[in-house]
């Protein structure tokens, strides 16, 4: 089996790929970064075009809220509480260290509270928090109520990711790995998230020794030629009988990482139909290698917290 995965959902894959991959009458995955779907940025899909790729079969697969490591932030939900104390010159303002490089969001009572970009401009907006990153220090103005403060973690940005696209009636059932950055830890925290997990690893995927929750991808870069992917499928997918899974980002322009030229995509799609590979969405390759995944439960971030 072959699988396509591109990552970030980028525009460039409907604008350049989708038609390729029409054309040769074959499925792929998109990674979606959840809040860009909705952040009017032209350079990532938006949700017109996520469902469109699904009615043509296409599966849409989460890859974060925020796309962070799992090492830039609180790890689990329980990691998530921040020990705030009340300014002692300013009593309207709390404040916390923080010791991670990357602060997506704080939570009050349930609010996501907003970040502004200078000390100065708290007074005026309740619901409001400073990062001063060059100290690992936060100030927040909170918003009337209890004051306990929750920084958003990993775990959590697995879970909104899933619920965000979900409640636009995508069936999401994979994770794609941000960075390819992934632990034993992470691993344990996606079993009742997801059926389905691809990271990095530059391997075949094969039955004897294969984890659903850790398939292993072949990254693409901008130069990998015809000569270079056609080899890997022949040797891990044909030859071996194993599940080739590749790793690309944006097809036809030089937006995103690595990405793919459009003669390259079209001329390993011609190559994949004369050799008559079996070309699946991650799912479809996960029931086929495991069987059915039974163990995923609705997910329960708040009351966890």
């Amino acid at each position: 089996m072959l699988t396509l995965t591109f990552d970030d959902g980028l525009k460039s894959v409907i604008q350049h790929g989708f038609p390729l991959l029409q054309k040769h009458h074959v499925p792929a995955v998109v990674g979606v970064i959840s809040r860009r779907v909705e952040s009017g940025d032209p350079d990532f899909l938006n949700i017109d075009d996520l469902k469109v790729l699904a009615q043509a079969g296409f599966e849409i697969a989460s890859h974060g809220t925020n796309h962070i490591r799992p090492i830039e932030a609180p790890l689990t939900y329980t990691a998530e509480p921040l020990n705030a104390v009340r300014d002692s010159q300013n009593t309207m303002l709390w404040r916390a260290s923080y010791f991670y490089p990357i602060l997506t969001d704080i939570v009050q009572d349930n609010h996501v509270l907003s970040r502004v970009q200078a000390f100065s401009n708290l007074k005026a907006q309740a619901g409001s928090y400073f990062f001063d990153v060059s100290i690992g220090r936060i100030v927040i103005h909170p918003y009337p109520g209890e004051r306990k403060f929750r920084a958003m973690s990993y775990e959590r940005e697995m879970a909104q990711s899933k619920m965000h696209l979900e409640k636009y009636g995508f069936h999401i059932s994979s994770y794609i790995v941000p960075y390819n950055y992934w632990t034993r830890k992470t691993r344990d925290l996606s079993l009742s998230m997801y059926s389905n997990v691809a990271v990095g690893g530059n391997r075949a995927n094969y039955k004897h020794d294969a984890d659903r929750h850790a398939l292993k991808r072949f990254v693409v870069h901008s130069d990998h030629s015809l000569q270079k992917l056609s080899g890997i499928i022949e040797k891990d997918a044909i030859q071996n009988d194993g599940w080739v899974i590749f790793c690309l980002h944006g097809v036809g322009d030089s937006v995103g990482w690595e990405p793919i030229s459009s003669q390259t995509l079209d001329a390993l799609l011609t190559w994949v139909h004369q050799h008559q590979v079996d070309v699946v969405t991650l799912q479809e390759g996960s029931e086929r290698l495991f069987g059915k995944h039974l163990n995923v439960v609705a997910i329960q971030h708040e009351s966890e917290s």
